[in-house]
């Protein structure tokens, strides 16, 4: 299984798999539709992906987790009814 680097190709990447990395931050073994598009992004070709999937180092997956907008808590409506 290959180990990739995502951090070095992140502006290489497109929009929609910088998304779905970004909604799936802890992933460990990337699918291989993904593989594909980080290798066609950062060398060009895909001749390296034979098996399809790859692993997540922990500092890309730091990397992604920092990108991630937390959300922000809902606010509640309260009555202004007064005794």
């Amino acid at each position: 299984m290959k180990n990739i680097q995502i951090k070095d190709s992140w502006n290489q990447l497109e929009a929609s798999t910088q998304q779905w990395l970004i909604d799936n931050p802890g992933c460990v073994l990337l699918p291989r539709a993904i593989v594909s598009a980080i290798l066609l992004a950062s060398h060009g070709h895909d001749d390296e992906n034979q098996h399809g999937e790859a692993t997540v180092s922990a500092e890309d997956r730091a990397f992604i987790s920092s990108l991630t907008v937390p959300a922000e808590p809902a606010q509640g409506l309260f009555d202004a009814v007064q005794p």
